[in-house]
């Protein structure tokens, strides 16, 4: 009997410790933290690059709770002459993204997240569009500027595309560390380092 309710008392030790220490990190991510540019698409006729916002919020639970995560992302594109009526034609354009979920801490350095699909918003604005008509000379064309929406519309389908991928891929953070107003954590094999944004949370 006494090695059952020592065994019994280790375990809720353990498990006390576990709690204790995702606590602790929930208490660490929570707020707001903006990231570094990295590569969305990395392609020899289009690039993006994408700057993201991740914004932990702790519930009753103290361990647990709602993720947002935002993106500021620039793009460009090369279009070549395909025949004598269409010239080659650049593209600079920028987007926002959001994506809403739910994450968990599930102990001392490690986050389980869920990011919800249907919750991915992409948005482009036409007017923020640049297009040059002649990539060797920059000049532009007045044809182009009514292409606009539909290349701004064009743009919104191909990184929902990416986005939607990227997202669904997020399912661990692995190896948190919080010092001081940096965080860092692993997804996969790549490391992303984060700076805080405003004030520690009260």
């Amino acid at each position: 009997m006494k090695k059952v309710l020592l065994t019994m008392s280790a375990i809720a030790a353990i498990m006390f410790c576990s709690c204790d220490d995702a606590g602790r990190l929930a208490k660490e991510v929570e707020g707001s933290w903006s990231g570094v540019p990295v590569k969305l698409v990395d392609e020899s006729a289009a690039s993006a690059m994408i700057i993201e916002n991740y914004i932990f919020s702790v519930d009753s639970t103290g361990h647990s709770g709602d993720i947002v995560v935002g993106g500021m992302i620039s793009t460009t594109f090369q279009m070549p002459q395909s025949n004598d009526e269409v010239q080659p034609f650049s593209l600079t354009g920028s987007a926002k993204s959001i994506i809403y979920g739910v994450w968990t801490a599930v102990d001392d350095d490690e986050i389980n997240v869920s990011l919800s699909p249907e919750s991915l918003s992409v948005t482009v604005d036409p007017d923020a569009t640049e297009l040059v008509a002649n990539v060797v000379t920059g000049a532009t064309a007045p044809e182009l500027e009514t292409m606009k929406p539909r290349i701004a519309q064009s743009i919104k389908n191909q990184l929902s595309a990416v986005l939607q991928l990227r997202y669904a891929s997020i399912k661990h953070l692995d190896d948190v560390k919080v010092k001081g107003n940096v965080l860092k954590f692993e997804i996969g094999h790549d490391e992303y380092t984060f700076s805080r944004q405003g004030g520690v949370p009260q």
